[in-house]
Formats: structure tokens, C-alpha cells, sequence
């Protein structure tokens, strides 16, 4: 994937808390792409990799609210 097929990298200070978990995740995909091509500059590069950390983490943080939804609903049917 080059850089003008990717998906559009997030804007600096844009909300990612507001991207639906399917957009973060497609997003998180393409700068992933980038890196692993390594073929694109350097800043390029590292501002990939900075914005990849952010979305990781929102992604990670989402799935950790959604695993301790789901744990609550199981024990609230088993009760």
C-alpha cells in the first residue's frame, strides 16, 4: 500500500475517542502498512508511528471496556 492509497491519518489533536472502533482500526492498519513499506520519509515515518501508539491505545482501551461489559452481562445472567 503507498502512502497516497492509505486511509487519512488523523489530524494533530483529532479526537480519536470520536472514530467509530472500525475507522480506528482501519487507520491503524494503514500507518502499519507505512512503517512496515519503510519506503516514506523519515518524518513521515515517525509521526506514523507516533499516531499508530495513540490508536493502539484507544484500541486497547476499548477493548478493555467492552471485555468488562460483556464479564458483567455473564454475571448478571448467571444470577
Amino acid at each position: 500500500m503507498t502512502s497516497a492509497q492509505q486511509l487519512p491519518l488523523p489530524e494533530e489533536g483529532e479526537d480519536v475517542q470520536a472514530l467509530t472502533f472500525e475507522v480506528l482500526l482501519a487507520r491503524l492498519e494503514s500507518n502499519i502498512s507505512l512503517l512496515a513499506e519503510g519506503s516514506a520519509p523519515l518524518d513521515e515515518l515517525v509521526t506514523a508511528h507516533q499516531q499508530a501508539a495513540g490508536l493502539l491505545s484507544e484500541a486497547e482501551r476499548r477493548l478493555e471496556s467492552l471485555k468488562a461489559r460483556a464479564d458483567q452481562l455473564v454475571v448478571a445472567l448467571k444470577t
